[in-house]
């Protein structure tokens, strides 16, 4: 390959690039207390994941949202054997 061939102009369509996903909005609710599972009654979330929101990267805040969203539903493994 010479130096004209690698300025060329790529043939075909260009390499795809996965983004890592945009950091969510915090799921607060304003509704803050804490129940006796050791969860948010409004938002699902444990101390811990309050706690650290601000630190988690996207992917962790992405993690703790589905989480929540297991919580809420009753779906969560660990939260269903804590009730047991």
């Amino acid at each position: 390959m010479n130096f004209n061939q690698l300025l060329a102009p790529r043939q075909g369509p260009a390499p795809r690039r996965h983004l890592p996903p945009p950091a969510p909005n915090s799921p607060c609710i304003g509704i803050c207390n804490i129940g006796p599972l050791g969860l948010c009654s409004g938002c699902h979330r444990t101390l811990d994941e309050i706690a650290g929101w601000l630190t988690f990267d996207a992917a962790e805040q992405w993690a703790v949202l589905r989480a929540c969203v297991a919580r809420r539903r009753g779906t969560d493994p660990a939260r269903r054997a804590e009730r047991a």
